[in-house]
């Protein structure tokens, strides 16, 4: 990380910045965050040998031995009383995520779920599809928090049905392995901050959380520690932008 980045960090630069979310969460000022929405590492992959029975398993080099709670203290006092917090994970998981939370001054308001139109037929002889996939919804105590519900919707169920994103996203472009729905992303930035508000996204991967917090008018800081995805998510990031600020952002060094 170099000091110009840790300084626009400091001064809540919207952008994408390239480093340890453990070392980047530091720079950003107390009480400033209105929204944490993440997707980090899941601790789901492992070498296996399923290709010699004709199968397919999941084995990602960046989702391994991923410490679940601490960079949830590190984030927590960027965080303003009253913030939301959306953490998608593998459901074994969220009980020891949530529980970190709660010791932090959180309250666990609902479990989410996206349900996949079109999940991955893999391994269907041995195995149930996987079809959904789980977060929960939290609040950080201390203040009123903020909740939209979509305007002609009798209330909001935490169920969000949308497809998996497959395929490249662009000429020249590489989707991310495990990459959400813009869409879905949007839909839950509606739902839970105010136009202008700040979003959070310590491990941003393909850029969802920067792409959908810049269409829906929201300020936004996200960081990524591989250069590859951290390449994609500023290209996915100006795609939700109009031309005449990209000369800026490049100047930004976003």
């Amino acid at each position: 990380m170099s000091k110009s980045d840790a300084k626009r960090i400091s001064e809540l630069r919207t952008g994408i910045y390239h480093g340890n979310a453990l070392a980047l969460l530091k720079h950003l000022p107390p009480n400033s965050i209105d929204l944490l929405l993440c997707d980090p590492p899941y601790n789901t992959s492992k070498a296996n040998n399923f290709h010699t029975m004709g199968r397919t398993g999941i084995n990602f080099t960046w989702d391994g031995s991923f410490d679940q709670v601490t960079w949830l203290q590190i984030a927590d006092p960027a965080l303003k009383p009253g913030a939301n917090v959306v953490i998608w994970n593998d459901w074994k998981n969220l009980g020891l995520i949530a529980a970190a939370l709660e010791q932090l001054g959180y309250d666990i308001k609902r479990d989410i779920m996206w349900q996949k139109s079109n999940p991955f037929p893999r391994n269907i002889t041995r195995s149930m599809v996987q079809r959904n996939e789980h977060g929960f919804w939290a609040v950080k105590r201390g203040a009123k928090w903020t909740f939209n519900p979509e305007p002609g919707r009798p209330y909001e169920d935490g169920v969000y049905r949308y497809p998996i994103p497959r395929g490249p996203s662009g000429a020249g472009r590489v989707r991310h392995d495990t990459k959400k729905p813009d869409a879905m992303f949007q839909e839950i930035i509606r739902l839970l901050s105010n136009p202008r508000d700040r979003v959070l996204d310590p491990f941003v991967g393909g850029g969802t959380t920067p792409y959908a917090a810049e269409s829906e008018g929201r300020r936004h800081i996200s960081f990524e520690l591989s250069a590859k995805w951290y390449a994609e998510a500023r290209t996915h990031l100006l795609s939700a932008q109009g031309p005449s600020v990209v000369d800026q952002l490049a100047q930004l060094a976003l």
